[in-house]
């Protein structure tokens, strides 16, 4: 039995890496993009990219991380759960952008390797023990 549920953690791992990473490459992509061709100022770029990236999150977690979570998609708690840990990540997104770019002056792209280790690591542990919580 324990071998089962540690071959369920490992896949909903694989899921939750899948889904993270693509939805983390549409938010660098097009991070990197608005700033790269100086379209607009990096903490703008940052808004528009997490925004798209939710997207993507939303729809993989709920559908295929933790689909069988035992909760309706529909329930109001599990979205206002969903909607606190973006919002949380984007909250961290936004503080690695402003401290890079505008406290230690350097290039916006230097904001992407915390965009991409820490956060998604957060928000793991977050959609894991809180948002889609198995009953």
């Amino acid at each position: 039995m324990a071998r089962r549920a540690l071959g369920r953690e490992v896949l909903r791992l694989a899921r939750f890496g899948a889904v993270g990473l693509s939805a983390t490459l549409v938010h660098a992509g097009v991070y990197a993009a608005l700033t790269g061709l100086a379209l607009t100022a990096a903490l703008t770029a940052n808004f528009v990219g997490y925004g798209c990236a939710v997207l993507v999150s939303l729809i993989g977690h709920s559908r295929w991380t933790f689909s069988g979570h035992g909760q309706d998609e529909r329930e109001p708690g599990l979205a206002m759960r969903f909607i606190v840990t973006s919002l949380t990540s984007l909250g961290l997104n936004t503080l690695l952008v402003w401290l890079v770019v505008h406290q230690a002056e350097l290039h916006p792209l230097w904001a992407l390797p915390g965009m991409v280790l820490i956060v998604p690591l957060l928000t793991y542990l977050l959609m894991k023990h809180w948002v889609f919580r198995v009953r």
